[in-house]
C-alpha cells in the first residue's frame, strides 16, 4: 500500500528548503498523502512565529502538503523530545499515517540503533549519564555523550540540528510502540540557524532576518510564489510578527513584578536561573541580548528563549507537568487539500484522538479543557504582538480550517 507520510515541520515561514523535502520524497516513492504536523503560534526555539498558523499551514498546503495539523502550545515551545514526542504521538494518532520524512544533515545515519540506545537506558549508559551531569554539563550534551560512549563513536546525530530532531522523533515513535517507516531527506542550503541570506538556499532563520530588517523584497524571493504571496498578505494586512521589540516590553513588563522566588513556580525553572535572569534583564536592549548574556553549557540559548516564553504563557510547573504526562488530546486541522479532506474523512473513523475544529469540540477532561484555554491564551498574546490584533470573538474562528487573507 502507497504510504502516507507523516513530516513535523514548523513553516516559519515555508521555504524553498521544505518544497525539495517534498519533492525528494515523492522521488524515493510513490507516496499517498502526505501530512504535516506543525507548531502554532510559538516556535520550538521559544519565539512568537511570523504569521498565524493557519495562514502558515495554508502555504504549506498551496506548495503540496495535503493536510495540516496543528501541535499543541504544550509541546510545541519545547526540547527536542517533548516536541518530538507530541508531535509523533498526533502523527500515530491520526490511524493513517504509514511513514516519518525529515531532513537530515547525514541521513546515512543509525537512527533506529542509536535511538533505542536512549529508549533501553543499559547500565552503562546510566552511569555516564550520571558522571556527565556531576562534572557540569547540560542534560541534552550528558546524555548525548553517554549514548556516544555505547555506540563506541561520535556521532553526527548529536551534533546538528536536523539530525538531532530526526533522532528524537524515531526515539518517540520507539517509545510508544509505533514502528513507522522512514524516509530521511539529505538537506542542502543554509543550516537551520543560519540567518545569512542565500537566496533559494536560504534557511528559515534567514527569511525571518531579512522580514526584521524591513528587507521584505529580498525575504520574499527565498520562498516559493504560494508562501510569498501569503506571507506578503500576512505583513500588509498587519498579521505578522517580524521582529521580537514589542514581545520584550511585554516579557520586561511581566519580569518587573517577578520574584526569585515567583519565577521558580514556572515551567521549566530552577538552578539559579530566576537569580541571573533577574539580575541581567533591566539594562538588556532586546530578549536576544539578554539571553546571549545568560547562556551557559547548563543553559543554552534555546532554553532560555523557551523559559522566558513559559512567563509570557503563564505557564506554571505543576500545569506544565501534566500536559507532558497526558500528552495531545485532540487532533487539530489547520489546512487540507482535496486529497488532505479525504484524508480527514478516514481520520474521523480511524484517528485515536477526536478530530477537532473549534473550540467547543474540546473534549471536556480537565486536561484538555486546560490544553486549549493554554492555546487560546496563547494566540490572543500572539496576537498583540502584531500591528493589526483580532478581537475575542474572531480568535475563536482559529480554530477551524484556514481562512482567505484580509
Amino acid at each position: 500500500m502507497e504510504p502516507v507520510v507523516g513530516i513535523v515541520a514548523e513553516y516559519n515561514p515555508f521555504h524553498f528548503g521544505h518544497a525539495r523535502q517534498i519533492e525528494q520524497l515523492k522521488r524515493q516513492t510513490v507516496v499517498n498523502a502526505t501530512i504535516a504536523v506543525m507548531s502554532g503560534y510559538f516556535t520550538q526555539r521559544g519565539l512568537p512565529a511570523v504569521a498565524a498558523p493557519h495562514k502558515r499551514a495554508e502555504a504549506a498546503v498551496r506548495c503540496g502538503i495535503d493536510l495540516v495539523i496543528e501541535l499543541p502550545l504544550p509541546f510545541c515551545s519545547f526540547n527536542a523530545g517533548v516536541f518530538a514526542a507530541g508531535a509523533v504521538k498526533l502523527l500515530q494518532a491520526t490511524g493513517v499515517v504509514t511513514a516519518l520524512s525529515f531532513g537530515m544533515e547525514t541521513p546515512g545515519e543509525p537512527l533506529r540503533e542509536t535511538a533505542s540506545i536512549l529508549v533501553h537506558e543499559s547500565a552503562a549508559f546510566k552511569a555516564a549519564l550520571r558522571q556527565n551531569l556531576d562534572s557540569g554539563a547540560s542534560y541534552a550534551v550528558s546524555r548525548a555523550q553517554a549514548a556516544q560512549a555505547e555506540l563506541g563513536r561520535p556521532s553526527p546525530l548529536f551534533s546538528s540540528p536536523n539530525n538531532l530532531l530526526a533522532l528524537s522523533y524515531v526515539e518517540a515513535a520507539l517509545r510508544q510502540g509505533w514502528n513507522p517507516d522512514l524516509f530521511p531527506i539529505q538537506r542542502e542550503g543554509a543550516g537551520y540557524s543560519d540567518s545569512r541570506p542565500c537566496g533559494r538556499l536560504s534557511s528559515a532563520a534567514a527569511v525571518r532576518a531579512l522580514l526584521a530588517e524591513n528587507r521584505t523584497d529580498e525575504a520574499l524571493v527565498c520562498v516559493p510564489a504560494p508562501s510569498a504571496e501569503i506571507l506578503k498578505c500576512c505583513l500588509r494586512g498587519g498579521r505578522a510578527v517580524t521582529d521580537t521589540k514589542r514581545y520584550w516590553t511585554a516579557l520586561k513588563v511581566l519580569l518587573h513584578r517577578e520574584t526569585s522566588e515567583s519565577l521558580q513556580s514556572y515551567a521549566e525553572f530552577g538552578e539559579g536561573i530566576e537569580n541571573a535572569l533577574l539580575d541581567a534583564y533591566e539594562d538588556a536592549p532586546t530578549v536576544e541580548e539578554l539571553v546571549e548574556r545568560l547562556s551557559t553549557r547548563r543553559y543554552p540559548r534555546t532554553r532560555l528563549f523557551r523559559q522566558l516564553l513559559y512567563v509570557f504563557l503563564g505557564l506554571k510547573q505543576p500545569e506544565n507537568k501534566a500536559f507532558q504526562s497526558a500528552g495531545p488530546q485532540w487532533i487539530r486541522p489547520l489546512a487540507a487539500s482535496p486529497n488532505g479532506r479525504r484524508l480527514l474523512a478516514q481520520m474521523r473513523d480511524a484517528a485515536h484522538l477526536p478530530v477537532v475544529s473549534r473550540l467547543g469540540d474540546v473534549p471536556h477532561s480537565d486536561i484538555a479543557q486546560s490544553m486549549a484555554l493554554l492555546g487560546l491564551r496563547g494566540a490572543k498574546l500572539w496576537e498583540e504582538l502584531t500591528d493589526a490584533p483580532r478581537s475575542r470573538d474572531v480568535l475563536k474562528e482559529h480554530f477551524i480550517l484556514a481562512d482567505p487573507c484580509p
